[in-house]
């Protein structure tokens, strides 16, 4: 998932020395790196997801009163700061509960133990965005190479922000990318951790959560091979696509922007990297739209910006809503 990571340090285990490696360069979408680097590190066996952390992420998020002027204390508003440099992450109420990068690492270990090792761990806009991913394995789908991954997310800012715990899979052929839902209602894709309440249970409740990912993967798996094998007429995938990029089937005047989108995905069905064979398949239209997601749009943009469209944003819900209609003509 080379699209999802800046610069960070990734993780890789070969006859049991696990070697991490700092990314930088000019990773897959043109992506510029950022001055925030952490240091390169070098492992023997398997480490944890909490252990990436700490290495990635050798610094805490501390808090302190705001003042006016460095003297006069403002009632009800903290700062929130970078252990190691000062550095100011951004501002909340004092109701605001810190989550640390380790502890939100440490829910990956105890959901999902052994069974996936880290990939890479990444800064993003210098500390405010922190992001893991987890390999969970490879699975072949519709007879292609298939990855699946944990893609932790958290915001350090002060905005507000859950976060997230996603469940993503990677088309290899092709790097499309995905999330799939870890719960039964499909719209919900995310464990979530919001900075209110109780920490702590909310963390078991995201641990159960992503303990139910490979259940969801079994699910997707089957979902996508009855897919690849109902055969559409032109007229019925160019339906179901703008059924997916306006909500209406008959909405024949979407405006420009949503038709030129809705023409694009029609051709990326058949176009798009790996989809020779699948175009004229309602797999097909599914590839199509996470092709015209992850690979045509957003490309001038930040990485953080591109990773907010392609899995919270505008993006990911496009092709949220894909699987959704995709998903009733085998129901």
């Amino acid at each position: 998932m080379s699209h999802l990571v800046e610069t960070g340090v990734s993780f890789t285990l070969n006859d049991s020395s696990l070697t991490s490696r700092q990314s930088g360069g000019t990773p897959w979408h043109q992506a510029l790196p950022i001055a925030d680097r952490p240091r390169w590190e070098t492992f023997t066996g398997r480490i944890s997801a909490r252990a990436a952390a700490e290495i990635a992420f050798d610094w805490r998020i501390t808090s302190k009163i705001a003042k006016i002027d460095d003297d006069v204390p403002v009632p009800g508003l903290q700062i929130l700061t970078r252990s190691d440099t000062g550095a100011v992450l951004g501002w909340a109420s004092d109701q605001y509960r810190i989550v640390q990068p380790a502890d939100m690492a440490e829910l990956i270990d105890r959901a999902m133990g052994e069974t996936l090792s880290m990939e890479s761990a990444v800064s993003l806009m210098d500390g405010k965005v922190l992001t893991l991913l987890a390999h969970l394995g490879d699975l072949p789908i519709v007879g292609e190479a298939h990855r699946q991954y944990i893609l932790a997310t958290a915001y350090t800012d002060g905005s507000g922000k859950a976060n997230t715990y996603r469940l993503v899979n990677e088309r290899v052929i092709c790097n499309n990318t995905f999330q799939i839902a870890m719960s039964e209602d499909e719209t919900e894709h995310d464990g979530r951790i919001v900075h209110r309440g109780s920490i702590r249970s909310q963390i078991r409740e995201a641990g159960d959560l992503l303990s139910q990912a490979f259940g969801s993967v079994a699910k997707y798996q089957s979902l996508a091979e009855r897919l690849v094998n109902m055969r559409l007429e032109a007229t019925q995938r160019a339906s179901l696509v703008r059924e997916i990029a306006t909500g209406d089937p008959a909405d024949t005047d979407a405006g420009t922007r949503t038709e030129n989108l809705i023409a694009e995905v029609i051709r990326l069905c058949s176009a798009g990297t790996g989809n020779e064979n699948i175009g004229d398949t309602a797999y097909g239209v599914l590839q199509g739209v996470t092709d015209y997601v992850d690979h045509h749009r957003m490309l001038d943009s930040t990485l953080d910006r591109r990773i907010a469209y392609q899995t919270s944003g505008a993006g990911g819900k496009l092709k949220a809503r894909a699987l959704r209609v995709l998903g009733k003509l085998v129901a």
